[in-house]
This record gives C-alpha cells, sequence and structure tokens, in this order.
C-alpha cells in the first residue's frame, strides 16, 4: 500500500473555460463590427467611383449641350445672314437702279447704324442732284445726307451719300416685290 502524503485539489477549469468564452466572444463581436464595416467601406469606395463617373458624364453632357447651344446659335446666325443677304443685294440693285445713264458707284460701304454710304461717279454735275432726288423719294429711305463731292483726275465727279435705310420698310417693299 502506498501512502501519498501529498494532498491532490481538484483542478478548477471554469476560469480557463470563462477566459475561452471570452475570447471566443470577443472574437464574434469583433467579427460583427468588422464585417458590416468592411462592406460599408467597400460600398462607401464603390459610391465614390460611381460620383467619379457621374461627375465625368455631367461635364460631357454639359460641354455636349453647350456644342448644341452653340450649333443652334451659329445655324440662326447663319440662316440671318443668308436672309440679310439677299434683302442686301435687292437693296444694292436698288441703289444701282436709280444711277443716271453714264453713272457708277465706285464704293459702297455698309455702316453700323441701318446707314449706307455710297460713292457714286458721273461725268454730268446734274447726276449728283438726280441720284439725290431718287434716293430721297425712296419709302424706306429715311434720310440721305450729302457727304462731299470732288472732281476725280479723269474729269469726272464724284459724290459720297450717307444714306439711312429703314429695314422695317424695306422689309415691306421686299416683300411688296414677291
Amino acid at each position: 500500500m502506498q501512502i501519498n502524503f501529498i494532498e491532490h485539489k481538484a483542478f478548477n477549469l471554469t476560469p480557463y473555460i470563462l477566459i475561452v468564452l471570452a475570447f471566443i466572444g470577443l472574437i464574434v463581436s469583433v467579427w460583427f463590427v468588422m464585417v458590416p464595416y468592411i462592406s460599408l467601406k467597400n460600398e462607401v469606395s464603390s459610391m465614390e467611383k460611381q460620383l467619379e463617373m457621374n461627375g465625368e458624364a455631367e461635364s460631357e453632357a454639359l460641354q455636349l449641350e453647350e456644342m448644341v447651344e452653340q450649333h443652334e446659335q451659329l445655324s440662326n446666325y447663319i440662316t440671318n445672314i443668308e436672309e440679310g443677304l439677299i434683302d442686301h443685294i435687292a437693296l444694292v440693285d436698288q441703289l444701282i437702279a436709280f444711277l443716271p445713264n453714264n453713272s457708277r458707284i465706285e464704293h459702297l460701304y455698309y455702316m453700323h447704324d441701318e446707314a449706307i454710304e455710297v460713292t457714286m461717279s458721273s461725268a454730268r454735275f446734274i447726276d449728283m442732284a438726280i441720284y439725290n432726288e431718287s434716293l430721297t423719294s425712296q419709302p424706306y429711305v429715311t434720310d440721305v445726307s450729302f457727304q462731299f463731292m470732288e472732281r476725280s483726275n479723269e474729269g469726272d465727279f464724284q459724290a459720297t451719300y450717307r444714306i439711312v435705310i429703314s429695314s422695317d420698310k424695306w422689309v415691306e417693299v421686299v416683300q411688296h416685290d414677291d
């Protein structure tokens, strides 16, 4: 028989089990916190990329919109020029038609305030007065002012007139002729 004088104590596992359970609980709670955090972080990063792509798309859309507006403005501008050119050609034809025989237009300048500066030349002095009278009798001419007259080296008279045109009355004349 053996006698054992060392007393055996019962081994207490409870604190170790509690430590292991606390560690497992800590891991589970960290997992429950980290998984949504990582998921939200991924969503935020994908939304930032989408926001950046939307910003680029918006910028391109604005550029396209500006280009469309510019195209419309240029189209309207070209249409106005074409319509005005037809009217101006008819106006120049009218101004030439009023010239007396053996007279010619030397220069024709469009001014910014619906005025035209016309320099005509003729061999006879009376042709200047006839042309002035022809211009003043037109319903679309609101003012004719005689600017100056000179005699050229060839002996012809040159006179310059400033003619103010009423665009509304001119349009009526053009429409009436059509």
